[in-house]
């Protein structure tokens, strides 16, 4: 049966019309967008099952094609099914690294690595991606994961430099090599890998070291836009409502719409 819609007449054919049109069209739209509303739930939730899988099952892929790799030392694997150094692993992480590094080039590489596991960039990653997964619909959200694993990766090159000033072409030439001849996947976002580098050798050949007065200032200004961003405004003071006898009336002054 079709939908009745209440009907008013104000003595005037045109503005009848025209209020009836305006009447059944916020109708039409109200049940259209009560529908839609209805399913953005499972469509958030259905995104979101998809992103936790993707990500799962490209970590065991990749658990999978490293499963033959040589133990080197400590948790430090060679293979040759990768063309760059990486690391694989939450609980127990494991650095992989191709065969035929010269020791400049693999004592770079482990350094970088290593400063990777000792801020426990791997669970902070990895949580990152989990908050990414729930908010997939952000932008922003998109925006900050990208920049957050690029300057994870300027950070630890930083921190090499930071030991040694000098290796800056040496360090820059071994970023390239492990990129020239690329043939590894690396797409999953629960490992770290060698991305962004012409970024990373545009900050390496430009990195000087920071002043410790500007690295203080810094962790003060973050410190305090953190606690800035924490703390809850004070909360209004609430307007108590006057008493109301039992005895009090309510007229109505106007009736706007009733109902058939």
């Amino acid at each position: 049966a079709e939908q009745a819609y209440p009907q008013m007449t104000t003595g005037i054919s045109n503005v009848n019309t025209v209020i009836y049109e305006e009447i059944t069209t916020g109708a039409r739209f109200i049940s259209f967008k009560d529908t839609f509303m209805k399913f953005l739930p499972y469509i958030w939730l259905a995104v979101l099952c998809a992103m936790l899988i993707y990500g799962f099952a490209e970590y065991i892929k990749m658990k999978q094609k490293m499963r033959d790799s040589i133990l080197l030392k400590d948790n430090i694997y060679q293979t040759d099914k990768i063309s760059s150094p990486f690391i694989l692993g939450i609980i127990k992480p494991k650095i992989y690294i191709p065969f035929g590094l010269d020791d400049d080039t693999e004592k770079y590489v482990l350094e970088h690595e290593r400063f990777h596991l000792k801020r426990f960039d791997h669970i902070i990653k990895s949580f990152a991606y989990v908050i990414l997964c729930i908010h997939w619909f952000n932008p922003l959200c998109w925006i900050a994961f990208h920049f957050m694993s690029r300057d994870m990766e300027m950070s630890c090159d930083e921190k090499v430099l930071s030991n040694n000033g000098k290796i800056k072409k040496d360090y820059s030439n071994a970023l390239l090599s492990f990129v020239s001849e690329r043939h590894f996947p690396t797409g999953s976002p629960l490992s770290f890998c060698e991305s962004g580098v012409k970024k990373r050798i545009k900050n390496i050949l430009s990195y000087k070291k920071p002043a410790v007065w500007l690295s203080t200032f810094a962790v003060i200004l973050i410190a305090a836009i953190t606690v800035g961003c924490a703390a809850n405004p004070k909360a209004p003071a609430l307007i108590e409502k006057p008493a109301v006898s039992s005895e009090a009336t309510y007229t109505a002054g106007r009736t706007i719409f009733q109902s058939p």
